[in-house]
């Protein structure tokens, strides 16, 4: 089985100052957005992976992504909503300008959270939900190919359903996760790439 992790699309257009949003900001996708959500849809489409099934998150991105994505590849059934697949909470960072979030926490934090998932202070990270999440979308992926659309703070801990202890990297915007197995064990095939 294939089980596709999908980061919603842009939120901020080239002239927008780019915010970090999480869990209590929920804004749409741009144009950048809604055209990345198709470019996923029709990648999954011409490469052969018709889902049989498309969960998301809660929010309005996600929902954004994952309806362009379905229409894009051909997807008609209903696209199931899960909870703890919705976004972390960025604490005081949250909805703040990315320099302000930069100044405040520093480089080497920031890098710490983009490369290992170290959750920086006063950040609100719940990762048993976020984890049980992803055990949800496994015990539904019972069919051939699944997608996942999430955000890049709840991709993080995807690895729950891998066999490596480490977590994820930080998934860009409109970027796919590959994995392959079946509910109990996923192998990584491949990691934030964009169509």
């Amino acid at each position: 089985m294939d089980l596709f992790i999908v980061r919603h699309g842009n939120t901020f257009g080239p002239n927008d100052v780019v915010r970090r949003v999480g869990s209590d900001t929920d804004i749409p996708l741009v144009e950048k957005g809604l055209e990345q959500a198709t470019a996923v849809g029709t990648w999954l489409k011409e490469n052969g992976y018709t889902p049989a099934l498309v969960v998301r998150g809660p929010l309005l991105r996600h929902q954004q992504m994952a309806t362009g994505l379905a229409e894009a590849c051909g997807y008609t059934a209903d696209i199931q909503e899960i909870h703890n697949l919705r976004e972390i909470n960025y604490g005081p960072d949250e909805n703040q300008p990315e320099a302000a979030v930069l100044e405040r926490l520093g480089s080497a934090t920031l890098t710490a959270w983009d490369q290992d998932a170290i959750v920086p202070p006063n950040w609100e990270v719940d990762i048993p939900a976020i984890q049980q999440g992803w055990q949800q979308v496994a015990n539904a992926a019972q069919t051939p190919c699944t997608v996942a659309v999430t955000s890049n703070g709840t991709a993080r801990f995807a690895n729950v359903l891998t066999s490596t202890a480490a977590t994820m990297p930080k998934l860009k915007t409109g970027a796919i996760g590959h994995l392959r197995g079946k509910a109990g064990h996923w192998d990584v095939v491949n990691w934030n790439f964009r169509p």
